[in-house]
Order: C-alpha cells, then structure tokens, then sequence
C-alpha cells in the first residue's frame, strides 16, 4: 500500500501579507495575489487523480481547495487548521515571561495555552492525529491546509521530537509532497513553487553589487566552514540583479542572496529548510541589510553537484582574503590646492595608490605612505566613506578613498613619481586619469575639503 500526499499551503491574503506570523481567523480570504497564484497552482495540480481531498475549515483553505478541485468531495477537517496562539504571539516576550511564570509554579508545558488559543502540543497532536489517519489509507491525497501545520505535520512525518523540528518554509500556494511506503514516510519535495516563477515581481531598485558581494563574503567566512569549497553565486545573484522587489514574493522584500556550494559538513538547526526539490536542497542560513531592506541568504546543496554546476548560469565567489588599499587625495588648504602626481611607469596622472600593509591602519598607513612618497607631513586624515571593490590581475582588491591635509607645498618626490604639481579643484579634476564618474568625484572632494562626508549611511548601501 503507498499513499502519496500533496500537502498544499492556501493561496496568499492580506493578512500574510502584511504579517509573518499565525492566524485562525475563520474569515480571511485570498487577495488579487492569491487568486493569480491559484491559476498557477491549479495548472499543476490539473495532472493528478486524487483519491481523497482534504482541507481546513478556515475559509482562505476552503476557497484555494473550490478553485483547485471544482465540484469534487472535499472533507472539511479542523484538524490541518493554523496553530491558533490566542491573544499572545508565541515568539513575544510578553508570552515567553508568562510561559516561564507558569513553569516556575509547577504546571506542566502540556498544561499551558494562551488565553483563548492552544499550545504547540494541541497542534503536535492533532497533526499527528492526521498523520496517522494518512497512513491507512492509498492513492493519491490532496490536504489543503496552513504553514504552521504543514511544518509540524512534515517534521512528525520523519519521527522529529518538537525540540528537534526543523525550521521549514512555506510559501503560499507551496506544494509539499510526502509519500508513506513500507511503513515509512519519505518527502519528495518541500516548499515546491517553481510554478510561482512567472510571478516574480520587478525590482524598485538595484543594490551596489560590489557591496552585497562584500558582506556576503564577510558573512560566509565569519559563519561558514566553506574555505576548501567552490562557492558560486546563483539566479540573479549570479547575474547582479540584486535589490528591493516592488511586492513581497515568496515572503521576501529583497532579492533572496543564493550561493551554491559542493559540500557542507554540518546542517545547523538554526537554518531554515527553503525547498526540497529534485535537484537540490535550500537553506537559509543568514541574512545582511541594506538600505532598510533585508536580503536572505540563501545556500543551495545540489544533489548532483557537477551537473548543476554545467546546467546553470552561475558566477564564482572568490573567498581569498581580499587585499585592502588605499586612495589618497592629498590637499593643503594654504594654498586650496590639490596634489596630482606623474608615476615613473604608467601614463597619465594619479594621486597615492597602496596596498595595506598588514597589521597597519589604513589611517595610519596613509600618513607613512604620504611622507615616504612625498616628503609631505599630513596633519589630518579624512575617510570618505566610499571606495570600491575590483579585481586585478586575479587579485581581490578593497580601496577606501581618503583626503590628506597637509599645512606644506615642499615636495621631495620617491624614484616612483617623475614630477607633481598643485592644482585647484577644477584643474585637478580635469587632469586626474580617473574612469569613474569625475562629476561625483568633484562633489565629494568639494565637501571632504570642509570636512563634510558626501555618502550619508543609505547612499554607502548601509
């Protein structure tokens, strides 16, 4: 006897889209959204027999099962309905203090509920209720249900203690297939919505790609034991098509970061299970914000590594350890002139340019490196806040850009330089071999000379 279960999570609602967390309210229906997203979903689900249709009785459950099935026998279950957390959220401190109270005065955790709702274990148990009613019977089942059940009906499913549930993410309209052969539960896939796809909204706005590579990189060293690994960028990751979406999709607000590597020693239970699907497995592991916007992120473990790698369009992540250099404009507000410099081996004219010696600040490397070159004390070292990330020659560069103030003209130049000259802003700019934008450079050299920053923390990406 096998049964296999397409456990469905119902289409979207404003409620879901405005909140992240439960809600057994009887009457919420799908939004304009869902109703798309039905479309969709019921392509889909079009190519199936079912034997047996199951669904909440809550009416955002019912309404996706009437469009999925039309006339068909649906059972109407309170069972597969929403973890119903009362008038306290089960993640507040409020209730967690209230919790801990009721501990402390000897009642048991399977005694304790909010006012007006259950606990996890009323959920554990009708779930498991309906587990066991899946096991006896055959075909192909349809239940129709919400994201809390469905992840403790999946955890249940593969004999998880609730200290040990994995932390699972359910999409609307997600399809989850379990299937129970020999006495045993196996999950074909979780969190399926790769018909959703087409569904994918526009983004508002591109991020600095430079800088989301930057803190991903910080944030896989700092978190991940990946440094023998190849690691790819993956989807518009892979592409730099990275910023804010002009709707939430797939409950994110931000392009999610995925990054796809060939071997990961250790699951952590912290890291939610994004999707099982036929070719991989996806966790999110983290997050980084920018721009008041968070962006998951999001690792990939293909199930065959060397063909994902040759099936799809990806970017390689270099996680060698990136070499910081300096920029630095040298100004003397005597004579409210900048200093451009002609380098003995290269053609056109620069200001300092150095690689961070390591162990050494890069304000205190500047001023060495002013006066080695130059002969020039600087009396003040002004950070911009601004700089880039590129490659060279193979080699990963980081390059803050920095003013010098210095009260001397007196130039004694080293063997690199072949001549200099002083020059006022207008002059400097238009004789600096510089490829970027020289009208942004020209406004942020104007304000650094009166001590002004021209990025503010949301221009920086911060």
């Amino acid at each position: 006897m096998v049964v296999t279960v397409y456990l469905i999570r119902h289409a979207e609602t404003d409620f879901n889209k405005e909140n992240s967390g439960f809600s057994q309210a009887e009457h919420i229906e799908l939004n304009s959204q869902g109703l798309i997203q039905l479309q969709d979903l019921r392509r889909v689900i079009s190519r199936i027999n079912f034997d047996t249709i199951y669904s909440s009785s809550l009416a955002r459950a019912k309404q996706t099962a009437r469009a999925l099935f039309d006339d068909k026998s649906i059972i109407s279950d309170d069972k597969l309905n929403e973890y119903l957390h009362g008038e306290f959220s089960p993640d507040s401190k409020e209730w967690k203090d209230e919790y801990n109270r009721l501990l402390k005065e000897g009642f048991s955790r399977e005694e304790i509920r909010p006012f007006g709702g259950e606990n996890i274990w009323d959920l554990i148990k009708r779930a498991n209720s309906f587990l066991r009613e899946l096991e006896k019977l055959n075909g192909n089942i349809a239940a129709i249900s919400h994201s809390g059940f469905n992840e403790t009906l999946i955890n249940l499913s593969q004999n998880r203690k609730k200290e040990d549930f994995m932390k699972i993410k359910q999409d609307n309209a997600c399809i989850n297939i379990l299937r129970y052969e020999n006495n045993q539960w196996n999950l074909l896939s979780i969190n399926d919505t790769e018909h959703l796809n087409n569904l994918k909204p526009a983004l508002e706005y591109y991020e600095n790609i430079e800088i989301i590579d930057t803190k991903l990189k910080e944030f896989i060293k700092d978190n991940l034991d990946l440094s023998n690994n190849e690691i790819y960028a993956v989807g518009d990751l892979s592409i730099n098509k990275v910023g804010k979406y002009s709707r939430v999709f797939r409950r994110y607000s931000g392009t999610p970061l995925e990054i796809a590597t060939n071997l990961v020693n250790n699951i952590s239970k912290e890291w939610k299970l994004v999707c099982l699907l036929k070719d991989r497995t996806e966790y999110e592991i983290g997050k980084i914000k920018l721009n008041n916007v968070e962006y998951k992120i999001n690792l990939i473990i293909p199930k065959d590594y060397e063909k994902f790698v040759l099936s799809h369009k990806l970017r390689k992540i270099n996680l060698a350890k990136m070499k910081e250099k300096i920029l630095l404009f040298v100004y003397n507000p005597k004579i409210g002139k900048f200093l451009l410099l002609n380098n003995s081996g290269k053609k056109g004219k620069f200001v300092i340019n150095e690689i961070i010696s390591e162990g050494e600040s890069s304000e205190a490397f500047a001023k060495r490196k002013l006066k080695e070159e130059t002969g020039l004390n600087a009396v003040e070292i002004l950070p911009l806040e601004w700089g880039s990330v590129y490659i060279e020659e193979s080699n990963e560069f980081k390059e803050m850009n920095f003013i010098a103030f210095t009260d001397s003209d007196k130039i004694s130049l080293n063997k690199k330089y072949s001549a200099y000259e002083w020059l006022s802003l207008e002059d400097f700019i238009r004789n600096i071999k510089w490829e970027d934008n020289k009208e942004l450079l020209k406004i942020v050299l104007a304000k650094g000379i009166n001590k002004e920053i021209y990025f503010n923390k949301k221009e920086r990406g911060q």
